[in-house]
């Protein structure tokens, strides 16, 4: 199994069909965001008696999110038709590939194609770290989520508090960008985190147990973690561990 890192790899770029469901999806939330503020400034133009303060956060908290629940879910449903043609699809117009193979083209759009190439990227953009990177990294990465997640619980249960009111303007902002600067922070130190990880990889050989991180150099074939007892193939350990180092940070074939 080569596992060269020169080995030529497929763009990571966005195929062109996702890209502009992206960016169609991106258009029709900025609209129907737009849309929403509007109806808010509205009611309060036209009752001002009521407090639309606390309504207005929550929501534009809200909005983000159930707009990126709805392009999960059309994520979801897109890495399933992948899995079902073999990732045999059009990176122009979404049409199946599934009979084609070598050099080609599209029989929908006539777009020129390598089967080869387009199936590489394919899998390269439906890869998913909390589906199917190491067990390891996944928890690497779900401690910063539930971090992150955290504080902005703190920011959310603050809301209807209305600190405006109770300590006035100076203190909400000191709060509030003290919450925004420490968002930035997390970040450095999730990114440091992962280059500590990657660190640990390479000097392993990318031989590390995927459930407890132990080195596995010196071992070969099928073999038990000394550490944690976790039955493997050191070979696949390896083949899986590359393929997510050169997902996240470089080429892959």
């Amino acid at each position: 199994m080569d596992h060269e890192a020169s080995a030529k790899a497929p763009s990571r770029r966005l195929p062109p069909f996702v890209r502009r469901r992206y960016i169609r999806f991106l258009v029709y939330a900025v609209v129907g965001l737009a849309a929403i503020l509007l109806l808010i400034g509205l009611s309060v133009v036209a009752y001002p008696q009521l407090s639309s303060s606390s309504f207005l956060m929550y929501s534009t908290f809200a909005y983000p999110g159930i707009s990126l629940l709805l392009l999960s879910l059309w994520d979801k449903r897109l890495t399933r038709r992948l899995k079902a043609v073999e990732y045999r699809l059009c990176p122009e117009c979404g049409s199946h590939l599934t009979d084609l193979s070598g050099e080609t083209a599209c029989p929908e759009c006539s777009a020129p194609c390598n089967i080869e190439q387009v199936v590489k990227a394919w899998k390269v953009f439906s890869y998913r770290w909390w589906r199917d990177a190491p067990p390891l990294a996944r928890r690497h990465y779900w401690r910063w989520i539930i971090v992150g997640l955290l504080l902005l619980g703190i920011i959310l249960a603050t809301l209807p508090i209305n600190l405006y009111k109770m300590a006035g303007l100076r203190w909400s902002l000191v709060f509030y960008g003290l919450w925004a600067l420490s968002m930035p922070v997390l970040m450095y130190f999730a990114l440091e985190s992962h280059k500590r990880l990657v660190k640990r990889l390479e000097s392993a050989g990318f031989k590390l147990c995927p459930k407890c991180g132990y080195p596995l150099t010196g071992l070969t074939g099928k073999t038990r973690c000394p550490e944690c007892g976790l039955q493997l193939d050191v070979d696949q350990v390896e083949y899986a561990w590359r393929r997510y180092r050169s997902i996240r940070t470089g080429p892959f074939v």
